[in-house]
């Protein structure tokens, strides 16, 4: 037991440590180790969307599309002391009219992060009535439940 104890405080002070004395002697130490499952995490996603209206018909289609988003990515007001939880999401992938097949679906979903940039790398630019002619939307979802086995067989 002594021999141990020694051989631990001389890995602790020599330089190195224990590494080193592994070294010297031709080995290395087992890097096996245990791993014990804990539990499933529900996915993140963050999507970024890029908008570059040209006339007033689409800055207001816009400015709609983000006041609509936002709205139903925070709570409302249950009384002056307690909050009604946001709104759920439910994200498709569509190719050519079609649910796209090779990008696995999302579980009901709810808006973590919505966040707006007006301008871009140059800065800020505007129409004459103040309106950005670029925004990008930074909008970040988690799913409510997390993922198992039969979710990945129904194509989740």
């Amino acid at each position: 037991m002594l021999k141990g104890a020694m051989t631990s405080l001389g890995d602790f002070v020599t330089p190195g440590g224990e590494q080193s004395r592994l070294l010297k002697q031709g080995k290395a130490k087992n890097p096996n180790k245990e791993v014990s499952f804990k539990e499933v995490k529900e996915r993140s996603f963050t999507f970024e969307y890029t908008f570059a209206p040209k006339s007033a018909e689409e800055t207001d289609t816009v400015y709609q599309i983000i006041k609509t988003c936002r709205w139903h990515s925070h709570p409302s007001l249950d009384g002056a002391t307690s909050f009604k939880v946001p709104s759920e999401w439910e994200l498709q992938f569509f190719i050519n009219g079609r649910e796209n097949p090779y990008i696995p679906r999302l579980r009901r979903l709810v808006c973590t992060k919505f966040d707006v940039t007006y301008g871009d790398e140059n800065g800020f630019v505007s129409f004459e009535d103040g309106a950005p002619t670029y925004l990008t939307v930074s909008m970040g979802f988690q799913e409510v439940e997390p993922l198992h086995r039969e979710h990945i067989e129904k194509g989740f």
